[in-house]
């Protein structure tokens, strides 16, 4: 669902964070995307979503349950 994205497009693009809907929210770079709406996230917590954007976003799939 994060690759596939909603209304506003795709969450995220791997490997390249700086067209990534999520990098943006996070940052707080527009008044009608902040995510979490709480409190922002602190720079090095940024920082390792940015890079991890950068490098692929990859991650584990779930195991499927038979």
């Amino acid at each position: 669902a994060i690759l596939e994205g909603g209304e506003t497009g795709e969450a995220v693009i791997p490997g390249d964070p700086e067209a990534s809907l999520l990098l943006k929210a996070i940052q707080y770079g527009e008044q009608d995307l902040q995510m979490p709406p709480e409190r922002k996230f602190s720079e090095e917590e940024i920082s390792t979503i940015e890079k991890w954007i950068k490098d692929g976003a990859v991650w584990a799939e779930p195991e499927k349950k038979p």
